[in-house]
């Protein structure tokens, strides 16, 4: 479940007032304040689309660009010893530490989930003759060490 509103390549919260009883919410990561609201979540919901549309509208109306939702830029903050490896990495790979932080990220992102898929058969020995199983008794059946053979092993990328 999401918490959140998008469209158009924005996002929007969905919050909700107990004092004024109204749901409300605002667009996210952008340097402008748009905010909305409404007395029900189909209507918040419309509301922000049309809060979104106004922003790209009103932007074009007075020739300024549109604050995209991100820049492509920020800050991080890693202990000292998690900078100094990724630097390290990142020179021995002929990359910048921005350039390391954007690859990882990216797989980070794009990582895909490995499934296998295999079977197992379980073979037994048996330490009791088991060709006249009317003359067993059961309690001197033992099993001895089970063998395990994998088979149709399969990776399949989603």
């Amino acid at each position: 479940m999401k918490d959140f509103f998008e469209h158009n390549g924005y996002m929007g919260t969905i919050e909700f007032s107990l004092e004024d009883m109204v749901m409300h919410g605002k667009i996210l990561f952008i340097s402008d304040m748009i905010t909305y609201e409404a007395s029900g979540i189909e209507e918040l919901k419309k509301e922000f689309i049309d809060a979104v549309g106004d922003y790209l509208q009103t932007c074009k109306e007075l020739g300024v660009e549109a604050k995209k939702p991100y820049s492509g830029s920020f800050q991080v903050r890693i202990n000292q010893e998690e900078h100094r490896k990724a630097a390290m990495q990142a020179y021995s790979e002929g990359i910048s530490l921005s350039k390391y932080v954007e690859n990882a990220i990216s797989e980070k992102n794009t990582a895909t989930v490995l499934e296998i898929n295999h079977t197992h058969k379980i073979v037994h020995e048996y330490n009791t003759d088991l060709t006249n199983l009317d003359n067993v008794n059961e309690d001197e059946v033992q099993w001895t060490k089970p063998i395990i053979q994998l088979n149709n092993m399969q990776q399949t990328h989603h």
